[in-house]
C-alpha cells in the first residue's frame, strides 16, 4: 500500500490544485479495485515487486498526470505542423539561396579566399537555419495556445 501511497503523491504533484483531489481519488478507487482483483487472483496478497508491476501498467505519473492537464500538449499541434513545415522548408530554402549568392559574390569580388568564403558560408547557413527553425517554434507555440485560430487555417476555401 505504501508504493501506492507514494505513487499518488508523485501524481498529485503534476495535477492542477483545482482538480487534484478529484482525480487522485478516482485513481486511487480504480488502482485499488485492479489490486484487490489482482489479490483475489493470486489468493494472497500481493508482493511489492506485484504492486510495482501494476503501477507500470497504469502509467508513470508525469503521463498520468499529462491526460487531466487543460490546453495542448504539445509545442505545435497537429492542425498547425504542417503549416510550420512548409513555412521551415520554405523560410531554409530561401536562406539557404541567399548564402550560396553571397557566397559567390563574394568569391567573384575576389575580397575573401575561396575556402575562407565557403567556411563562413556554412557558418551562416547552420546559424541561420536554428534561427528560421527557432522562430517558427516559437511562432507555432504562440498560434498553437490562441482561442481563435488564424484565418488561413480555420477558414481556407477550395
Amino acid at each position: 500500500m505504501d508504493l501506492v501511497e507514494r505513487y499518488l503523491n508523485a501524481l498529485a504533484a503534476q495535477l492542477p490544485k483545482a482538480v487534484r483531489e478529484d482525480i487522485v481519488a478516482e485513481l486511487r478507487d480504480e488502482i485499488i479495485g485492479r489490486l484487490e482483483a489482482l489479490e483475489a487472483r493470486l489468493g494472497r496478497p500481493a508482493t511489492d515487486d506485484e504492486v510495482e508491476g501494476l503501477l507500470r501498467e497504469v502509467g508513470h505519473p508525469l503521463s498520468v498526470a499529462a491526460r487531466y492537464r487543460p490546453g495542448p500538449q504539445a509545442l505545435i499541434g497537429p492542425t498547425l505542423y504542417p503549416w510550420w513545415l512548409f513555412g521551415a522548408k520554405v523560410g531554409l530554402v530561401v536562406m539557404a539561396g541567399f548564402t550560396l549568392v553571397g557566397l559567390a559574390v563574394r568569391v567573384l569580388v575576389g575580397d575573401i579566399y575561396v575556402g575562407q568564403a565557403v567556411g563562413q558560408a556554412f557558418a551562416s547557413l547552420f546559424s541561420g537555419a536554428v534561427t528560421v527553425v527557432g522562430l517558427l517554434t516559437i511562432a507555432g507555440f504562440i498560434l498553437e495556445r490562441q482561442e481563435k485560430k488564424p484565418d488561413f487555417i480555420a477558414q481556407w476555401r477550395v
